[in-house]
């Protein structure tokens, strides 16, 4: 008589939808690479819409509330009885990402009596402070309701994880935190691609390159201030500053205010890898983050890195300071003597030196991220 083989754990990812940012990223990346052979996964997108749409992997399965760019509360009921069904045909539920993933999934999970856990990606006590008062009181009491009802909270950095357990005390034992899951040697493959022609007319002089939505939170406005005192001292440099969002026309206003037309790139939403991989520094100027994973992967290209010690994430994959340049947030005058410091080589760093150092990038290891979301996965179930 042949042995029973265990039933594989069906497991459910609920995200918004599939736009082009670093939540979404690392969520397709962690269901691509999940061991199938222990787990089915399916991953419901409450709107069917965004650049990562093709990114999907074929043994991945996809459902959806509604399609296109339609509204989410105005379609309130629909996309909630198509995640109904979904959710109760499996084990365990992922709200991966906040706020509107966690309301559907941990509501949709409780009506089906089914274990929900929230993947929180950014650093909640900041995130708070940056937003008016009564936002801030409407969403921390939200938050607040959504997390009683969870049977789990995974955050991206322990600094993330810290911040949760001060501003809900009560939710403290529910709280971890793994880090985000970087496939390096798929970047390192899909570094390897055709860089645009653009890229091929500034290889002379110095690139710096950022990564990110075009938004406040990741402060490509105070990158651009900076990055002209720099330009002010007569040092040479193109700055390419990938990604899109609300802020486009701001941004694109202040290039021409501040007179660096010639200088600054914003070619939009791109394949950032080969881009990366031919740059000369990576910048983060982001206010605050919950793991920075483009920082991650600069690392694993062997990037010099200059980031702002913002919360949460640099310190922690900088290992304060051992694998980069971390200077205050919000402070364009550090920002731009950093700029300089690495232009004028004042400042030695040199990434390659830093590759046999195994804890550079190991952390971050995408089976090793794996390993531990399948065992809190299998716990909580």
């Amino acid at each position: 008589m042949k042995p029973q083989t265990r039933k594989r754990t069906k497991c459910l990812f609920v995200l918004p939808d599939l736009s082009g940012g670093g939540a979404e990223r690392v969520t397709l990346d962690l269901v691509r690479n999940i061991n199938k052979d222990k787990f089915e996964v399916t991953l419901f997108l409450l709107r069917y819409s965004g650049e990562y749409l093709n990114n999907v992997p074929q043994n991945i399965n996809l459902k959806y509330g509604i399609k296109g760019k339609k509204s989410l509360y105005l379609n309130f009921f629909k996309i909630f009885k198509e995640l109904l069904i979904a959710v109760k045909e499996v084990d365990i539920v992922v709200g991966a990402l906040e706020l509107k993933g966690h309301f559907f999934a941990t509501w949709a999970a409780r009506l089906c009596n089914k274990p929900v856990i929230g993947w929180v990606h950014k650093h909640l006590g900041y995130y708070l402070q940056s937003v008016p008062f009564l936002k801030r009181i409407i969403y921390k009491n939200i938050t607040k309701i959504l997390y009683k009802n969870m049977d789990g909270i995974v955050t991206v950095s322990n600094d993330a994880k810290m911040s949760i357990q001060s501003l809900f005390p009560e939710f403290a034992n529910k709280v971890s935190y793994i880090y985000n899951p970087v496939d390096f040697s798929k970047i390192r493959e899909l570094a390897s691609g055709n860089l645009p022609e653009w890229f091929k007319s500034i290889e002379s002089k110095p690139i710096l390159l950022s990564v990110g939505r075009l938004e406040y939170q990741k402060g490509f406005d105070l990158l651009l201030k900076a990055f002209a005192k720099v330009k002010k001292e007569g040092l040479e440099g193109t700055l390419v500053i990938l990604g899109e969002g609300s802020m486009r026309k701001y941004l694109e206003d202040m290039v021409s205010d501040l007179n660096l037309k010639d200088d600054v790139i914003l070619p939009g939403f791109v394949n950032p890898y080969p881009i990366m991989a031919n740059s000369d520094v990576f910048i983060l100027s982001s206010r605050y983050e919950g793991l920075p994973t483009v920082l991650i992967e600069a690392l694993g290209l062997d990037l010099p890195v200059i980031s702002t010690d913002c919360p949460a994430g640099p310190r922690e994959i900088l290992e304060d300071g051992r694998y980069g340049i971390l200077i205050e947030p919000e402070d364009v005058d550090v920002m731009a003597r950093s700029i300089k410091s690495y232009l004028t080589r004042s400042y030695k760093f040199d990434a390659k030196n830093l590759q046999s150092e195994e804890n550079k990038v190991e952390r971050f290891e995408i089976k090793n991220v794996c390993s531990q979301w399948e065992r809190i996965l299998n716990r909580m179930w």
